[in-house]
C-alpha cells in the first residue's frame, strides 16, 4: 500500500462524529434515530396502524493503515488500478484493484454481526434474516433481545445488542481497538481523524407493516475548538473569537462557544467558526445498484459504494452544509429516486415528452444578473426565497409564485458529479470545475433560476421564464428543463478571471404541476411511498481532504442523523412540523429588543403602582412607542411568593389598524392601533426573562411555542445572582398573518427579601417584536 505523508501529526479531531439516542413509536409510527437522543417534532397527526421502521448498518473507515491493502493493489494516483475512494467524491484519494476486498479490509463494525468480524452476516439481506451460528434464526422486524421492554431492534437498545460488533478481545483487531465501537457507543465514533481519512456507513431501512413515507433528519449537537495550540493559532485559515470571518459563515447557535480553557470562564460565550465543520465533506445517496431502483435484485444494491447511476439525496458539500439543510427541515426520501424509464431523458411513463420547454444553452436565460443588480452590495448568500422577492421587486419576474430550491456547496475543491433526487424530480451535475467556476447541469423538471456563488464576488443569477402564474396550460411560466447547460460564476475584478465556485443553488416554482412519472406506488409531489417488506439502502460517506492542516487541530464535532417514518394510508406525505430554532443569549438584550417596533411586558410588581389595598399589583402592559400610555393590570392579587401562569402574546397585522394583545393568566391587555411607529416588519420576536433586583428572584418561561409549533430551546430562565437576563429570539416569522407566542411563566421571589412597599419591577417577562 502507498503511504501518505503529512506535515501534521495525528490528532483527535472528532470526539464523536455523532451521538445516539432512542426511537419512539407514536400512534402507529416510529422514529429510528441512529444518531439522536432528542426528537424535535411536534403536532403529530398519525393514523393508527401497524408500522415499524428498523435499521441495520455496516460501517467502514480508512486511516491508511497497512492492513487495508491486504490482498489488493492500492494507488493514490493511478485510476487504472480500479475503483476510486471515497466513492461519492469526484476527486478520489485512492484507487483499489478489488473494491469488495478493500471494503472488507476497512469494515470496522456492523449490525447484525454474529461472528464479530465487522461485516454483516445476513442469510437473506432483502428480508433482514440472519442466523447466530447455533441454528437460531432471527428476523429484523420481529427481533427483540429483551421481550420485557419490548424495544426490539430499536435505538438505543440495539447499540448495545449482542449482535453488534464488539471491540472486546474477540472483536476485530483485538482489544483495544479505538476505531471499533464498544456497546452503547455512537454509530460513528472516530477519535483520531487526519487529512486524507474517509469513512462510510450504509444504513438498511426495513419498513415493517404498512407502507411508509420516509424522511431523513438531523442537526448539530455541538462543535467546539477545544482551545487552540500554537500551530493552530498560526494557521492563516484559523478564525479566533472576535475576528472577522472573511467567509461570513452562518454559525450554528451551539458552535464554537465553549468555556475558555485558560481561565475557565463560564461566561465566555463568544462564538468562533469551528473549521472542522467546513473541512469535512459529506454525501448521502440511494444505494440502489446500477439500475437506480430498489428491490430489483441488482447485485450492486446495498454494496456500500456509490456507483455512477446511483442517485444522491440532496445532502452534499461540507458537513456544515449538510447539517444546515437537515436542521432546516426533514429531507424527504423517495422509493423511486429515478422513476423507471426516466434516466437521461425528459419523457413521462406514457412515452410522451414532458409539458415543459427545454433549454440547452445558457443564452436561453431571459436575464443574467449580479448581486449588485438586486441591491445586494455584499458577497453574501441569497436564498431562493429571498431571491424570489428581489426579482419581483426589481421587475425581472412577475409575482404570484414562491421559489424553493436545492443548494450544492463546494467542499475541498469538489462538488460530486451525479444525479440528485428532489421532491420535484432529478438534478444531474454532469461536470464541474470548481476553480474555473463552471458547472454543467441537466434536470427533468423546470428550473426558474440558477444561482452561481463565486466567493467574495457575490452571485450570478441566471433567470429563466417566470410569468408568475400557476396554470399548467401555460407551461412556460414555470421556467424550463435544463439539458446540459453550462453556467459560470461572476468575473473577478479587475483581473477578469472567473471566480471559483462557492456554491450553486437551483430554484424552482413551488407550484410546478406533477408529471405522472412515478413508479406505481402512492405518490406525493412526484415522490413514492416505501412499500412494506422491502429493504432500502442509504449510504452516508464523509471524507477529510488532504488540503486541510493546522486550522482543524483539536476541533470536535458531534451531530444527529435519523430517519422518520409515517404510514402512507391516510397521510399525504407532508410530514411533521419541526420545531422553530431559536437563538439564545444572556447578560444583555438581543438585537431584536434593541431595535423593536413594540414590546409587551409583565412584571411581578412596582411600588410606583401600589394597589389601594396595600398589595403590589402584578403588571401587564403593551408599549408600542414612548408616547403611548402604559396599561397596568393585576393578574394575581394575592401575595404568593411564586406563581406559574400561562401567557399568550399576539401580533395581528391583518386588521386595518394592526393590533396586539397580551394575556397573562386570563387577564388580557390590548392595543388596537400600532400604526404610531409600532408595526414590526422584520418577522422577529424575542422572549426575555429578567431577575435583576432582589436576591431570590427567578423568572422562567417553559413550553414556548409560536403558532402551536414548539421553539427549540423551549425554555429560558433568569435568576438573581446568576444569569439575571436571558432571551430566546426567533426570526423568519411570517408577519402577513397573525402570530401568537404562548408558554408558561413562573415568577418567584424570596419571602425574606419581599417588601410590598418597596418591591420593584423584576422578576418579569418581556416580549419584543421587530
Amino acid at each position: 500500500m502507498t503511504d501518505k505523508n503529512f506535515d501534521v501529526s495525528r490528532r483527535k479531531m472528532l470526539g464523536a462524529i455523532g451521538t445516539i439516542g432512542g426511537a419512539a413509536a407514536l400512534g402507529g409510527a416510529s422514529t429510528m434515530a441512529f444518531f439522536s437522543d432528542e426528537e424535535n417534532f411536534a403536532n403529530n397527526e398519525l393514523v393508527a396502524g401497524e408500522l415499524d421502521l428498523k435499521v441495520d448498518w455496516t460501517e467502514h473507515y480508512s486511516d491508511w493503515s497497512e492492513d487495508e491493502a491486504d490482498g489488493i493493489t492500492v494507488s493514490m494516483t493511478d485510476e487504472s488500478v480500479g475503483a476510486g475512494f471515497p466513492s461519492a467524491a469526484s476527486s478520489k484519494m485512492a484507487y483499489v484493484s478489488d473494491k469488495n476486498q478493500f471494503l472488507e479490509n476497512t469494515a470496522i463494525e456492523s449490525f447484525p454481526d454474529p461472528d464479530n468480524d465487522g461485516t454483516q452476516e445476513f442469510s437473506d439481506p432483502t428480508s433482514g434474516t440472519w442466523e447466530d451460528g447455533q441454528g437460531n434464526q432471527y428476523d429484523i422486524c420481529t427481533y427483540d433481545p429483551d421481550p420485557v421492554d419490548g424495544a426490539g431492534a430499536d435505538t438505543p437498545e440495539v447499540l448495545s445488542d449482542q449482535f453488534r460488533t464488539d471491540s472486546g478481545p474477540d472483536g476485530i483487531g483485538g482489544s483495544p481497538n479505538p476505531q471499533v465501537t464498544a456497546p452503547g457507543d455512537p454509530l460513528v465514533n472516530i477519535e483520531d481523524v487526519k487529512p486524507g481519512d474517509f469513512g462510510e456507513v450504509t444504513m438498511s431501512l426495513h419498513v415493517c407493516g404498512n407502507p411508509a413515507w420516509l424522511w431523513m433528519t438531523g442537526d448539530l449537537v455541538d462543535a467546539d475548538e477545544n482551545g487552540t495550540n500554537e500551530a493552530e493559532e498560526s494557521d492563516e485559515d484559523e478564525i479566533g473569537p472576535g475576528e472577522t470571518d472573511p467567509e461570513d459563515r452562518d454559525l450554528f447557535d451551539n458552535e464554537g462557544d465553549e468555556t475558555n480553557e485558560e481561565n475557565n470562564d463560564p461566561d465566555n460565550t463568544v462564538q468562533e467558526p469551528v473549521e472542522l465543520l467546513d473541512a469535512v465533506a459529506a454525501a448521502v445517496w440511494y444505494d440502489t445498484g446500477s439500475d437506480g431502483a430498489f428491490g430489483t435484485g441488482d447485485g450492486g444494491e446495498g454494496d456500500n459504494y456509490h456507483q455512477a447511476n446511483e442517485v444522491f439525496v440532496p445532502l452534499t458539500g461540507s458537513l456544515r452544509n449538510v447539517l444546515q439543510v437537515l436542521e432546516g427541515g426533514m429531507v424527504p426520501l423517495d422509493y423511486t429516486p429515478v422513476p423507471q424509464g426516466q434516466q437521461g431523458d425528459n419523457t413521462n411513463d406514457n412515452g410522451g415528452t414532458t409539458q415543459f420547454p427545454v433549454c440547452d444553452d445558457v443564452n436561453d436565460a431571459i436575464d443574467v444578473l449580479l448581486s449588485e443588480d438586486l441591491g445586494i452590495p455584499t458577497a453574501r448568500n441569497i436564498s431562493c426565497e429571498e431571491l424570489d422577492e428581489l426579482l419581483v421587486a426589481g421587475g425581472y419576474v412577475e409575482s404570484g409564485t414562491e421559489y424553493v430550491g436545492t443548494k450544492f456547496e463546494e467542499s475541498g475543491g469538489d462538488i460530486p458529479t451525479g444525479t440528485y433526487s428532489t421532491p420535484k424530480g432529478t438534478i444531474t451535475i454532469e461536470s464541474v470545475d470548481v476553480q474555473a467556476g463552471t458547472i454543467t447541469l441537466s434536470t427533468d423538471f423546470p428550473i426558474e433560476v440558477v444561482s452561481m456563488k463565486g466567493g467574495n464576488q457575490g452571485e450570478k443569477e441566471y433567470v429563466f421564464e417566470d410569468k408568475g402564474g400557476t396554470d399548467p396550460a401555460d407551461p412556460e411560466q414555470f421556467g424550463c428543463i435544463l439539458d446540459s447547460v453550462t453556467f459560470s460564476t461572476p468575473t473577478n475584478q479587475p483581473s477578469g478571471t472567473v471566480a471559483a465556485i462557492s456554491n450553486v443553488e437551483l430554484c424552482w416554482d413551488s407550484d410546478i404541476p406533477d408529471d405522472d412519472n412515478g413508479g406505481g406506488g402512492q405518490q406525493q409531489d412526484g415522490r413514492e411511498c416505501f412499500p412494506n417488506s422491502t429493504t432500502a439502502y442509504i449510504g452516508f460517506e464523509w471524507w477529510l481532504p488532504v488540503d486541510h492542516a493546522n486550522e482543524i487541530q483539536g476541533d470536535s464535532v458531534s451531530f444527529d442523523l435519523g430517519f422518520y417514518a409515517e404510514q402512507c394510508r391516510h397521510n399525504d406525505g407532508s410530514g411533521l412540523v419541526q420545531s422553530l430554532k431559536g437563538s439564545t443569549g444572556s447578560g444583555d438584550f438581543s438585537e431584536v429588543s434593541y431595535n423593536k417596533a413594540f414590546g409587551m411586558e409583565t412584571l411581578w410588581g412596582s411600588s410606583s403602582y401600589d394597589d389601594p389595598t396595600g398589595q403590589t399589583p402584578h403588571e401587564i402592559k403593551i408599549h408600542p412607542g414612548q408616547s403611548e400610555a402604559q396599561s397596568h393590570h393585576d393578574f394575581s392579587p394575592n401575595d404568593e411568593q411564586s406563581v406559574t401562569v400561562p401567557f399568550s402574546a399576539t401580533f395581528d397585522p391583518t386588521t386595518s389598524t394592526p393590533s396586539a394583545s397580551f394575556e397573562v393568566n386570563g387577564v388580557n391587555v390590548q392595543d388596537s392601533d400600532l400604526t404610531d411607529d409600532g408595526v414590526p416588519s422584520d418577522g422577529e420576536v424575542a422572549i426575555t426573562v429578567k431577575a435583576q433586583d432582589h436576591a431570590g428572584d427567578v423568572s422562567r418561561v417553559e413550553d414556548l411555542q409560536i403558532d402551536g409549533v414548539p421553539v427549540s430551546p423551549s425554555s429560558v430562565e433568569a435568576t438573581k445572582g446568576g444569569t439575571e437576563l436571558a432571551w430566546i429570539a426567533v426570526s423568519g416569522l411570517d408577519f402577513s398573518n397573525p402570530v401568537t407566542v404562548t408558554g408558561d411563566l413562573t415568577m418567584t421571589v424570596d419571602e425574606s427579601n419581599y417588601d410590598v412597599n418597596s418591591y420593584k419591577a423584576s422578576p418579569g417577562l418581556g416580549i419584543d417584536w421587530k
